[in-house]
């Protein structure tokens, strides 16, 4: 019965499909169709999956860029604040009353404010 339907998960009498060209194909028409549908479902999954992957790609880098702009702040902030400390005098007068932690609050929210400007950028 060469010329009846190869359907693997059970058998099928119904005839062959023919071609465009003449030819046989392996399947019936109904069986076709099943198997058609059945690819169209995996392509449209795999679709959606690389989609879903090339999202996540996305947001991982942007996470990782956010990441790597504050800690390049956060190097210049003590970098500033190894000078700051180096060179005292520059921000300090005699009749200043400011002790070393108070001008280290003061950098802080100066700095701060700055860093969430540029972060969010």
């Amino acid at each position: 019965m060469a010329d009846a339907c190869q359907y693997p998960s059970k058998p099928c009498t119904e005839p062959r499909a023919i071609k465009i060209n003449g030819e046989l194909h392996r399947l019936c028409e109904h069986h076709r169709q099943l198997a058609n549908r059945n690819q169209q479902r995996l392509q449209q999954r795999r679709r959606l999956m690389r989609q879903q992957q090339a999202a996540a790609d996305e947001a991982s880098l942007k996470q990782l860029k956010s990441q790597q702009k504050v800690e390049e702040l956060f190097a210049e902030w003590f970098e500033m604040e190894d000078v700051l400390s180096a060179v005292p005098s520059l921000f300090t007068t005699a009749e200043d009353d400011l002790c070393p932690e108070d001008l280290d609050f003061l950098l802080q929210v100066l700095i701060s404010d700055d860093q969430m400007n540029m972060v969010h950028a």
